[in-house]
């Protein structure tokens, strides 16, 4: 099965609340290419050129999240977010994504990523903080 998606892409930097940038797209899905999720990530990063928006917002590494963004019924502008974490959630989203008169779009999330090349765990200490020098006295006695 194959058909077009609307997308919603967001980028979120690792010290901020919320994405500093959006914007909507539309992507073809092959339902018998993209029919897991790793494959579908591999698809949105190359057809969308996310590595390059994500170089060019200085990201660096970055990891996908991936939702179902669903009108809630009952109209309003009311939404859901269903995640899409394994393949079988993926096979089951796809068809509402997909659909002609469909109400629901793909909401990726491409958030920037922490690398460790140690492979170990890093603790961050935070560095007391600097007390105030108490002047001395002299006392000559």
């Amino acid at each position: 099965m194959n058909g077009v998606i609307k997308v919603l892409v967001s980028f979120y930097c690792k010290d901020q609340e919320g994405a500093f940038e959006h914007h909507r797209s539309r992507v073809i899905v092959d339902l018998e290419k993209q029919s897991n999720v790793t494959s579908l990530k591999k698809h949105l990063i190359d057809f969308l050129g996310l590595k390059e928006q994500a170089k060019k917002f200085g990201l660096g590494p970055f990891a996908l999240k991936l939702y179902r963004l669903a009108k809630a019924s009952g109209g309003g502008k009311a939404v859901e977010n269903f995640a899409i974490v394994s393949d079988s959630r993926w096979k089951l989203e796809a068809v509402s994504l997909i659909a002609e008169e469909s109400n629901s779009e793909l909401n990726v999330h491409v958030i920037q990523e922490d690398v460790n090349w140690t492979g170990k765990y890093g603790i961050v200490i935070p560095r007391p903080a600097q007390r105030a020098e108490s002047p001395s006295t002299s006392g000559a006695a």
